[in-house]
């Protein structure tokens, strides 16, 4: 029987994996029918046919890493309550009032209410909705998650009840200004809030080598290198 329930299971995670894709919308969650569903798709956009073992072999864990990965994302706000309870004890947070600490509490939870957070299209953080790339979530919990929180990072930079100086503890940079400063500020902030919810730094270095390293270094982004050092000086503090 807890075979049986696996092998369910595995061909739901498929399921759901191939309905998030193009062109995979109409493979069908019934038990009865998603397996044929879902190796009539695999073998449509591989251009060659996929038996059942083929798709279970080549596709399973890269289909159980996107469902795990979307599932964080989707349930984002559990993840940020932890870093809400240890504002008040992390180290960085320390010179600041406690009025100054209520007011980033209150605007973060505000933050919370307000926020949306879509599996799909560019990652961005726009009019109050946070989309997250599939290829992204595809990538796994942990470059889903940093991506995340770096677009969240920009929504708490860009808060206007939030104190200056709560953000100056976030980070601070003497050169960088304009839309490479809120990069910086976002990788900080992103650093800061996974930390304090309990990843752990190769989880959080590792999630934003695949969020971030590919990007580049242009007029609106500092290179890898740079964002990196400031990554490992924020988990360092």
């Amino acid at each position: 029987m807890n075979t049986q329930l696996e092998d369910i299971r595995s061909w739901q995670v498929l399921a759901t994996y191939c309905r998030d894709q193009p062109g995979g919308q109409g493979v069908s969650p019934s038990p009865r029918l998603v397996r044929a569903g879902v190796c009539a798709y695999f073998s449509k956009v591989m251009f060659m046919e996929y038996s059942e073992k083929d798709v279970l072999d080549d596709f399973l864990e890269i289909a159980k890493r996107y469902c795990d990965a979307k599932f964080m994302v989707t349930n984002w706000r559990h993840y940020l309550t932890p870093f809400e309870a240890r504002v008040g004890k992390l180290p960085r947070f320390k010179s600041l009032t406690s009025q100054e600490r209520d007011q980033f509490l209150t605007a973060i939870r505000a933050m919370k209410a307000r926020l949306s957070v879509v599996v799909g299209g560019r990652t961005e953080n726009v009019g109050g909705i946070i989309n997250v790339a599939r290829t992204v979530v595809q990538e796994g919990e942990d470059t889903a998650l940093f991506a995340l929180f770096h677009e969240i990072g920009h929504g708490v930079q860009t808060e206007g009840d939030i104190p200056g100086n709560v953000k100056d503890a976030i980070f601070t940079h003497k050169t960088e200004t304009g839309t490479r400063f809120g990069e910086l500020f976002a990788d900080a902030f992103a650093s800061i809030a996974l930390s304090a919810c309990g990843r752990s730094p190769k989880q959080i270095m590792s999630g934003a080598e695949g969020a971030l390293a590919d990007h580049g270094s242009d007029a609106d982004h500092p290179d890898w290198p740079t964002r990196k050092e400031n990554i490992y000086n924020c988990l360092g503090a």
